[in-house]
């Protein structure tokens, strides 16, 4: 195979990922954190719910946010914009055969999910 046709199979295959597979990545995410990770839990379970208080405030708070002030992790945005994306925050990296996606939001890290690994990162070429 001619060096050239394997240079255009990659760039094929990098604009695939950056098109397709990183708008498959946004769409499970955006249902795990509107859903609260039902979506992606396989048998409904939700996170563990605000304390009531907090609730209540949160909802009061944020009502003007993505979520309503209603979301688990979810209060201006700045954090669900950096994973789900575009958003400041998110660093997407797209080379011929492998989709990164990570975040530089300091707080990402504190976030605890029944996932052990952070956010629930895909392990299929994608990770976060």
């Amino acid at each position: 195979m001619k060096l050239e046709t394997m240079l255009d199979r990659g760039r094929a295959m990098q604009s695939f990922l950056d098109r397709n597979i990183y708008r498959i990545y946004q769409n499970a995410q955006r249902d795990r954190w509107m859903t609260e990770n039902s979506s992606q839990s396989g048998n409904g379970q939700k996170w563990e719910p605000l304390d009531s208080a907090y609730a209540t405030r949160k909802r009061r708070i944020y009502a003007s946010y993505e979520g309503g002030g209603t979301k688990m992790l979810v209060a201006t945005g700045k954090l669900y914009k950096a994973v789900v994306g575009p958003g400041q925050g998110q660093r997407k990296i797209v080379t011929n055969s492998k989709l990164y996606i990570s975040t530089t939001v300091p707080y990402a890290a504190m976030s605890t999910t029944p996932d052990p690994s952070p956010l629930g990162a895909r392990h299929s070429g994608t990770r976060s």
